[in-house]
């Protein structure tokens, strides 16, 4: 089994879409909430080969300790501001989605916030990076499939897709990609 830790903000939607094309009607995806993964889990299927999505640790600690573990990181500052940006034009669920409906927080007051200071890693549970049998970077997406689709041996060839990307120039004067 392959899990699929999708970090958001992390390129995980575009992910998903080349899993799909790997996996098929054997990949399992889980966006739910930490309650409701509970309850999804007992939908897997022994024809399923790979789960991805916003996995939370605590539901499926069984399944995560005996699979192969990949995820997409990316520079944290990007990110946080791409994430930012994300929980204030959408509403999301979650304690640092309250706090920035209730409160309209800067960049910087988000930044700070204990739920966004290193929020990648808080994604991965409880496992060092060493744990992961593949993890890819943002940045080199194209280059990071090709890495994944050969150390997880595709039968198919690897699809490059970018799904849910945006570009905006950050106060550093530099893109951004959403």
């Amino acid at each position: 089994m392959v899990c699929s830790i999708h970090i958001p903000k992390c390129g995980g939607t575009s992910f998903r879409h080349s899993l799909f094309n790997e996996y098929n009607g054997s990949l399992f995806t889980e966006y739910g909430t930490p309650r409701e993964q509970r309850q999804n889990k007992k939908k897997i299927k022994r024809s399923h080969r790979c789960i991805h999505g916003h996995i939370v640790y605590r539901a499926y600690k069984d399944i995560l300790d005996y699979s192969k573990k990949i995820t997409f990181m990316r520079d944290p500052v990007f990110r946080t501001i791409s994430l930012y940006h994300d929980i204030k034009s959408h509403k999301r669920p979650g304690e640092l989605s309250k706090f920035v409906y209730k409160n309209n927080p800067s960049i910087d007051e988000f930044a700070e916030h204990p739920l966004a200071i290193n929020y990648g890693l808080q994604c991965i549970g409880h496992y060092n990076p060493d744990q992961f049998s593949f993890i890819g970077i943002l940045e080199q997406y194209e280059k990071s499939i090709k890495v994944c689709s050969h150390k997880l041996r595709w039968s198919k060839k690897a699809k490059i897709i970018h799904v849910n990307e945006g570009v905006r120039e950050s106060s550093f004067g530099k893109k951004i990609y959403n």
